[in-house]
């Protein structure tokens, strides 16, 4: 009882402690009772500041002015207002260097100490640059021709321009892993020839020779020939998978010799680009519905007629949900004849494909969503 815990859970034995505190507690003024070590701590642990008053700091802690406040010597001109009356910021200048340890740095104009690790580490610390001013790196350092910044040693010549002024990155010699650029920036030797420019001047993609097991697409990148025709884009501008003959296509052929995927054959979605991979579905599957159903245009299901229109995607890819009328949508009808769930307008995504479900929405945005000013989005 008494012990300024809440023991009983309805605060019971915290009532009417007043007198009763302990010789191991500090009474507050407000009858409340804490340990003797919250005393002068420079907290407000009484929650009336009587723990703080008629206070003797000792040796290693700062009295503030106004409160009387006892805080640890090392927050002193630290940057932080830690007695609240900004007493312990004050007059920095003339003794920040003095209160700072020999393993710390004494910043400029900010009145900080840190550690002395942080001098000349290529980061501002101090806030005023004082800590990157007349920089002798170490034998384990880069110096930066323009700031004389100091970086880690194994940041020169890493195809990164750390210094900012690329004086990291020149009069380089790459090693045997790497391939040295015109500009004599190193970069990872199997970023040659790779479709990227890496170099930032194109000299890692020119000159380029593929292996005689290799495929060379437009963009120079190589690629194994097995990945030639395979109906899989390998080469990012997908010129392994064109002109490719009905014999070379391991997947199918599309009527402008483009090669996609098997699967992609009869899904709902134009993967050619001719549509040819849409057409006669149903003859090429032998899927038949029967009345009162509804043919999905992948040529393999069939649904409920009643399921057309519904706002709901029933056939793979979505097509009982476009073409949709007014009259038929039971859901929202974008404008381009595709019918969504209600629900779908004005939730911040283009899902009609047109955002049509995602205009004028300025008087439908929910407290919890922001009303775009130009579109009316969600």
């Amino acid at each position: 009882m008494c012990d300024n815990d809440d023991d009983c859970g309805d605060g019971s034995d915290e009532q009417n402690c007043t007198g009763a505190c302990t010789e191991f507690q500090l009474t507050c003024d407000n009858g409340d009772c804490k340990p003797l070590s919250y005393h002068c701590d420079g907290d407000d642990d009484c929650g009336d500041m009587s723990d703080e008053e008629e206070c003797e700091c000792e040796g290693n802690q700062f009295q503030c002015e106004n409160s009387g406040r006892c805080i640890s010597a090392r927050y002193v001109c630290d940057g932080d207002d830690d007695c609240r009356d900004m007493s312990d910021e004050q007059n920095c200048t003339a003794r920040v260097s003095a209160s700072c340890t020999n393993d710390q740095f004494a910043c400029n104009s900010s009145s900080r100490c840190i550690s002395e690790l942080y001098k000349c580490d290529g980061d501002d610390d101090c806030g005023d640059m004082s800590d990157e001013e007349d920089c002798e790196c170490s034998e384990h350092q880069f110096t930066c021709a323009d700031s004389g910044r100091c970086i880690p040693e194994h940041y020169e010549c890493d195809g990164d321009n750390d210094c900012g002024d690329m004086s990291d990155e020149q009069n380089c010699t790459c090693n045997s892993h790497q391939f040295q650029c015109d500009s004599g920036k190193c970069i990872t030797r199997r970023y040659k020839c790779d479709g990227d420019d890496d170099c930032g001047d194109n000299s890692d993609e020119q000159d380029c020779e593929c292996s005689s097991d290799e495929y060379r697409c437009d963009n120079k990148k190589c690629i194994p020939s097995s990945h030639r025709c395979d109906g899989d884009k390998d080469c990012r501008d997908g010129s392994d998978e064109t002109s490719c003959s009905q014999v070379e296509c391991r997947g199918y052929a599309c009527n402008n010799s483009i090669c996609i995927p098997r699967g992609y054959k009869c899904d709902g979605d134009n993967d050619c680009g001719d549509n040819s991979d849409e057409r006669d579905c149903l003859n090429s599957r032998g899927v038949e519905c029967s009345a009162g159903q509804f043919a999905c245009s992948n040529g393999r299901e069939c649904i409920n007629y009643v399921l057309r229109c519904d706002g709901g995607s029933d056939c793979h890819g979505g097509s009982d949900e476009l073409n949709c009328t007014r009259g038929s949508c039971s859901g929202f009808l974008c404008t381009s004849g595709k019918c969504i769930p209600s629900s779908y307008k004005c939730d911040g995504d283009d899902d009609c494909g047109d955002n049509s479900d995602e205009d004028d929405c300025i008087s439908e945005c929910t407290p919890s969503q922001f009303a775009c000013e130009g579109n009316g989005r969600c």
